[in-house]
């Protein structure tokens, strides 16, 4: 091996080749709002991130709306709402969650509820929470977007589990339930991911999660004091399915790798 005068290593092997690696650290570029300069960022506090299948940017903010980052400009476009609730623009400016249905189709979670943007024709569809209306979603902060190996999209909110129905433009809502063991252990959701038999994983304010979409039951993994091996802390915030299929989980007291 041979570190040059650039910090970069040569690594010479048997029978295949030289290998390089730059050693120097690597770093970040920031992108932040600008107060005079309206193709900044539209707000500091950046709650999502997602790239489209045709490979847009997009970014959710707090305050500073849904913001569309171009990278060979390096400009943001910001979509904000204008208060009228026509279908023209987002319906709230706080966006907690983005997820792509298919490369036209954006839903993007609020704290007013959920929106559907058709990129084709800029309209976007809102669903709210309405009393009145027992198929509406169960509630309108909209902590994690997700869609399904199946294509079916899932809303996780303050309120429960949603899964919407495209038939009719309902939701089917998962909810605690008193002294049901089989209900979700909590109805703050903000991460849902899913492992290669179909499974759903949910982080919630009161442990993991695993759901069953088949039988439409939930088991339930919480921490216990007397147990060192169980979940480090019940206010769980991420979990994610890695490229061997295990499950990693984000507590407010450490991150956790599950051994199922």
């Amino acid at each position: 091996m041979y570190k040059d005068n650039s910090d970069v290593l040569w690594i010479g092997t048997l029978g295949n080749g030289i290998n390089k690696t730059d050693l120097k650290p690597k770093k970040f570029k920031h992108y932040q709002k600008k107060i005079n300069d309206p193709s900044s960022l539209g707000e500091n506090y950046v709650r999502s991130i997602v790239e489209s299948p045709d490979g847009e940017i997009w970014v959710g903010t707090l305050v500073g709306g849904l913001n569309l980052f171009d990278p060979v400009t390096e400009r943001f476009y910001h979509y904000l709402p204008d208060g009228k609730n026509d279908g023209r623009t987002p319906n709230d400016n706080n966006v907690w969650s983005l997820c792509f249905e298919n490369e036209n189709i954006l839903w993007i979670g609020t704290i007013n509820g959920l929106n559907r943007l058709d990129k084709n024709t800029g309209n976007y569809t809102y669903y709210v929470h309405n009393d009145k209306d027992y198929g509406s979603i169960s509630e309108n902060t909209i902590r994690c977007v997700f869609r399904d190996s199946k294509g079916n999209i899932w809303a996780g909110t303050e309120g429960g589990l949603n899964k919407y129905l495209p038939a009719t433009g309902t939701f089917e809502k998962y909810t605690k339930g008193k002294d049901n063991p089989k209900a979700i252990s909590d109805n703050t959701i903000w991460k849902i991911t899913e492992d290669k038999n179909g499974n759903f994983w949910l982080a919630t304010n009161n442990g993991l999660n695993k759901f069953d979409p088949s039988g439409l039951k939930f088991t339930h993994y919480k921490y216990d004091p007397s147990d060192k091996n169980s979940l480090s802390n019940n206010g769980v915030r991420t979990c994610l399915i890695d490229n061997r299929g295990r499950l990693w989980v984000g507590t407010q007291n450490g991150l956790n790798l599950f051994d199922e």
